[in-house]
Parts: structure tokens; sequence; C-alpha cells
């Protein structure tokens, strides 16, 4: 990614490299949001990206587990389709652990961090 993307991109890169090669990301995120759209997630309980307005629920019941810990994560629903995403807590790496019902077909689920 570079780092205007990382500062405040709106667009999330889903398609995984092949190994062995770079592709570069100007304007996109790639599993993690920007820095400006964990803000606005922050401050007003909603980001836009790739054109859809991600709203953050409220599910203290429902926690997301890693190794049987719950992670301090912020979950989103998509307004106009079924996608979710579960964001890790933290300004310097939202990266996103979880993400169900994507319209394109990718899902994922953090296992593990090392």
């Amino acid at each position: 990614m570079a780092p205007a993307a990382w500062q405040g991109a709106a667009s999330l890169h889903f398609a995984q490299p092949q190994p062995g090669t770079t592709v570069p990301l100007p304007n996109q995120t790639f599993l993690m949001l920007s820095k400006k759209a964990f803000a606005d997630l922050r401050a007003q309980g909603r980001y836009t990206y790739d054109q859809t307005v991600y709203v953050q629920q409220n599910d203290p019941a429902n926690p997301l587990l890693l190794n049987g810990q719950p992670l301090d994560v912020l979950h989103v629903v998509a307004q106009g389709d079924p996608a979710e995403l579960w964001i890790l807590n933290n300004p310097d790496f939202p990266i996103i652990c979880r993400m169900e019902h994507n319209p394109l077909g990718v899902n994922l689920l953090l296992s593990a961090i090392k």
C-alpha cells in the first residue's frame, strides 16, 4: 500500500497477488482500513468504502474470538448489501479480522497472529 492509501484510501483491494509478485496499491488498502476511514468509524459510527456506507453495530453478546480470547473489534454492516466486517479496534493497525456475506464472494476469518 502506498503511504497516501494508508492515510486516506476509500477503496479495498480484494484480489490476491500471485506468489513472488508485487501489486502496487496507490489508492486502495488491502485487508485493513485507511486511517481516515477508521477515524470516521470511531467518530461517527460509520465510514464509506467503495461507495458503500458501513455502519457500526452494537453486539457485545457475540464477540469475535482468537485462540479462545475475545478480540477488541468494531462490527460494521454495509447498507444496501449483506456484507459484514469485524475490524480490529486499533488506529495503528485496523486490520479486517473477519468478513462475511461479501457480494464478491471474498469472505475471511483471521485465525492466528504470529
